[in-house]
């Protein structure tokens, strides 16, 4: 990972091989950053993403293990003494330019994933919705 602090948050570059949401929310702890939201683009294998369900209240996840371009990462970060919370969703495209979203869950940079995390001063947290059960920004 690189990085390049600037006036508005920093600039990161994840290297082939490197887990996104997992390399995001080390970064997130030990920096201290309390929210900040994310976009980025790159490419990536071994990703698995995920569908939130409204009728079954449940998460359905998918794998896709091809190689694919990352056409949009969006989302945001959350992190306290607790737990940091990367809710971020992407949109993949495969070798026949068709495209992939959900949830990110997971995935494996292939060749580059360049990320913009916007910092805010703020303290936002999540709470836990009871009509979705979803774990949604409470502002």
């Amino acid at each position: 990972m690189d990085i390049k602090k600037t006036e508005w948050g920093y600039v990161i570059r994840l290297y082939k091989g490197e887990e996104i949401v997992q390399s995001l929310t080390s970064f997130v702890r030990d920096n201290k950053i309390s929210y900040c939201t994310l976009s980025g683009i790159g490419a990536c294998t071994n990703a698995n993403l995920s569908y939130y369900s409204m009728t079954e209240l449940v998460y359905m996840k998918k794998d896709f293990n091809n190689y694919y371009e990352i056409i949009s990462l969006q989302g945001n970060i959350i992190s306290n003494e607790n737990q940091t919370v990367v809710h971020a969703h992407i949109l993949l495209s495969d070798d026949e330019f068709k495209c992939f979203g959900g949830h990110l869950n997971k995935a494996t940079v292939t060749a580059t994933c360049e990320i913009n995390l916007f910092i805010s001063k703020e303290k936002i947290k999540r709470e836990i919705e009871s009509d979705s059960g979803l774990n949604l920004l409470s502002l």
